[in-house]
């Protein structure tokens, strides 16, 4: 309940009179179901069956039924993916705050994207992991695959690292199975009654993007470090332009010969390694990363570089506002405090050292997160680039943090 309060003020926030991106998904299925060709404009860029689908769901709601769900359905899935890791604390409850709160989740929630309901996805994926040995449940496998179906159809670069990585970590090979079934029995079943045409002018719209994806050519929303690197070498031939997707699958593929080495969370982390590879990551992509990030960062001891990476997650661009800055150095100032109190040695020591501990914290955290902004600034790039920054840089951490705190995504 205290986290629904929390998130409460996100919703009305960024509750607009149409559900924005996910509206796209919506309208390009209605328009398949109406025989029209929704990839003429190249604004839609989902899979057939995953659009009729989301428009048998929520295409017969209004306009603002539809925002306001998907936004309800975005915050409440960070928050069940983020339970299956933390536990019930004050300390959990403030990382879901954080995350739910990250600027990426703001971006996304702004951009009415579907990455909210994909995270409440792989909540119920990972939830199923750790009850498959007890108990299976024929409805459940049905309706998470169902769902795993729709969502890879609609954003395939972020769900399929994540399906196939955790499911070969839990060998739920039920889960890869049926989902990849129902995706292929989808495509047939659309394809049939609304034409084939459909999924190959979707297939000719991705080719069309992925040869696109240079910084003075490409028109879209993507930011990513793929895009500073075309900035610097704007004469890189088209050939080039496959280099991020196969090293993607690069990454996939190393990362499935010893996924089985790992946690539950260590494959939800690979994945996250996987999907900031491709040149089609947007900032919105990245709440998936946000939250293992802060996951992971839990499991240690508190220290000063994972306070001003914290801030960096909160506010990594517009930080001259003092107000929200100020929020910001609060908030997290009064969530490392929790997390140090939970450390039964820092509490023998008494209230002076513990004060003392967080303000040493928070005063060279603070110091490590304005050098990162400061650095911004003197970066040879132009504005347009400020997002692809931002990505690259909460990418760059990402996987630092993941990689000093290896030793938590192994099993034992």
């Amino acid at each position: 309940m205290l986290f629904l309060f929390a998130s409460l003020p996100l919703i009305f926030l960024h509750q607009w009179s149409h559900a924005r991106d996910a509206a796209a998904y919506i309208d390009g299925g209605t328009q398949i179901i109406e025989g029209e060709n929704p990839y003429s404009d190249g604004v839609f860029r989902g899979g057939p069956f995953g659009a009729v689908f989301l428009s048998i769901l929520f295409g017969k709601l209004p306009d603002f039924i539809q925002a306001l769900l998907i936004l309800a359905l975005s915050v409440v899935g960070v928050w069940l993916y983020l339970r299956t890791f933390v536990q019930r604390s004050i300390t959990s409850l403030f990382v879901c705050m954080i995350v739910v709160w990250s600027s990426a989740d703001r971006t996304s929630l702004d951009t009415i994207q579907l990455t909210g309901l994909i995270m409440g996805l792989l909540g119920f994926i990972n939830l199923r992991s750790s009850q498959i040995k007890n108990h299976r449940n024929t409805f459940s496998l049905f309706f998470i695959s169902l769902s795993t179906a729709i969502l890879l159809d609609c954003k395939p670069h972020v769900v399929l690292p994540f399906l196939i990585l955790i499911t070969l970590q839990m060998r739920d090979f039920q889960l890869l199975k049926l989902s990849l079934a129902l995706l292929v029995a989808g495509h047939i079943y659309v394809g049939s009654y609304f034409g084939f045409k459909h999924l190959e002018n979707w297939v000719r719209l991705i080719l069309r993007i992925g040869e696109d994806q240079k910084f003075e050519k490409f028109d879209g929303a993507a930011h990513n470090y793929w895009q500073i690197v075309t900035y610097f070498n704007q004469d890189l031939n088209n050939w080039w332009q496959a280099i991020p997707f196969m090293t993607y699958a690069s990454l996939l593929l190393v990362s499935m010969i010893f996924v089985r080495r790992l946690t539950l969370l260590g494959a939800n982390a690979l994945a996250g390694v996987c999907i900031g590879m491709t040149s089609y990551t947007h900032f919105y992509d990245f709440v998936p990363l946000v939250a293992i990030l802060f996951i992971v960062m839990t499991k240690g001891h508190a220290s000063l570089f994972k306070f001003g990476i914290s801030m960096f997650i909160l506010l990594p661009q517009n930080w001259h506002s003092w107000g929200p800055l100020l929020g910001v150095f609060f908030t997290i100032m009064i969530f490392y405090l929790l997390q140090i109190m939970e450390n039964e040695k820092v509490v023998k020591l008494g209230v002076s050292n513990l004060i003392r501990e967080i303000v040493k914290l928070a005063t060279i955290g603070i110091l490590f997160y304005f050098c990162i902004q400061t650095l911004n600034g003197f970066l040879p790039l132009p504005g347009e680039l400020i997002d692809a920054i931002t990505t690259t840089e909460l990418y760059f951490l990402y996987v630092l943090m993941i990689f000093k705190n290896r030793k938590h995504l192994y099993l034992n």
